[in-house]
């Protein structure tokens, strides 16, 4: 049973409030540019906040789609499975990865996991809201539990 959960951003909506507030703004952004390089109201000053808008756009929307999407292997994510604790904390770096079979002692604090191994501790700092948070720990506590895994805190 693999169990991923998206971290979100550290607000009050929902993952899918702010997938669609991204597309939207976006496509607002993009909208605008268009209508500034089209418009010769304040040329060159609209092409240039047409030239502005326009990737920002692109880039608002393309961000939330990585970001807030279950199949985007790039959005920031715990994964638990049997076999392993995946966490990814932003877009551009790498998943750490952790096998359960590995882990001694997890440590929980707010929005903190600090995951202990034979040879290192691993520090999981994230940032989402309190129901997402409560989500991580509980299916964390719920495996190590099932595993023998030492949870202090939470």
């Amino acid at each position: 049973m693999d169990r991923v959960i998206l971290l979100g951003l550290n607000n009050k909506f929902s993952l899918k409030t702010n997938l669609w507030g991204h597309l939207i703004l976006g496509a607002l952004f993009l909208i605008q540019g268009v209508y500034h390089i089209e418009s010769d109201i304040v040329f060159p000053f609209g092409l240039m906040i047409g030239v502005i808008l326009i990737p920002g756009g692109i880039v608002y929307s393309i961000y939330g789609l990585l970001s807030f999407n279950k199949s985007s292997k790039y959005a920031p994510r715990f994964s638990i499975s049997e076999d392993e604790l995946s966490f990814k904390k932003n877009l551009f770096k790498p998943a750490q990865r952790i096998t359960w079979g590995h882990i001694k002692k997890i440590e929980m604090a707010p929005y903190l996991l600090i995951v202990s191994t034979e040879q290192s501790e691993t520090v999981m700092h994230y940032s989402s809201n309190p129901e997402i948070s409560l989500e991580i720990k509980s299916a964390i506590r719920e495996i190590a539990d099932s595993k023998g895994i030492e949870v202090l805190g939470g």
